[in-house]
């Protein structure tokens, strides 16, 4: 789980919000503060089902690479909470892009609150392509990053007025795609932030082998 929070959380109070669903000692949790006063990422796991080997803390974002405990999956998590200032957006991109580069061979999953958009819809009452969308877009693809489309509300940052804009996303290096069915990243309501809380959901199901399809008309003996 990824938050982008505006306080400083501590320990205590953050294993009292799931000790109930994941146990006191199961809890672990990373606190990167973004330099900007108040506020940073929270990153939580469950150790039962998630095993840490690496953590890597940066200016803008946490990384952490682990395995899933079910199926002994290993994978990489990179969440981002971008500054605002375009200077600073593209000073990371360069940084995060680097980053991804020197680790090609890891299965990636990259998300947060990008403060950027791609595309002039989404961002309400926009008609025209920005310089931060180019940049932004030219980041998601040279890392080899997919981009999947939204379901649900079609914004996940709700300002004053009518301001509304899709600056929060799940992106899947290429690499990771072939390893799950029907990935899917879900808008759901948000109650407590300006944010709009998003779900990464992969449908695994195993249908079985395909059929086999028989006409009768194969069995009409042609003279």
């Amino acid at each position: 789980m990824i938050w982008r929070f505006c306080w400083n959380p501590n320990g205590r109070w953050l294993r009292s919000c799931w000790w109930q669903r994941c146990g006191w000692g199961r809890v672990r949790f990373c606190i990167c503060s973004t330099g900007r006063g108040v506020g940073g990422i929270l990153v939580v796991w469950d150790s039962s089902r998630f095993c840490l080997d690496f953590l890597d803390i940066l200016s803008h974002c946490v990384v952490i690479k682990g395995s899933w405990v079910v199926d002994s999956f290993s994978c990489g998590l990179m969440a981002v909470y971008a500054p605002c200032g375009k200077t600073e957006q593209f000073a990371l991109w360069g940084e995060l892009g680097l980053y991804l580069e020197e680790r090609r061979d890891w299965a990636w999953c990259v998300a947060g609150d990008f403060n950027a958009t791609r595309w002039a819809s989404e961002r309400r009452g926009c008609t025209s392509f920005s310089q931060g969308m180019n940049k932004f877009s030219e980041f998601v693809e040279e890392s080899g990053l997919v981009d999947f489309p939204l379901e649900g509300k079609r914004f996940t940052w709700f300002g004053l007025g009518d301001r509304c804009n899709m600056i929060d996303r799940f992106l899947i290096a290429n690499e990771s795609i072939d390893r799950f069915a029907q990935i899917k990243q879900l808008n759901l309501l948000s109650l407590l932030s300006d944010h709009s809380p998003l779900l990464l959901v992969s449908s695994d199901e195993d249908w079985g082998p395909r059929p086999f399809r028989f006409l009768d008309c194969w069995l009409v003996l042609r003279v």
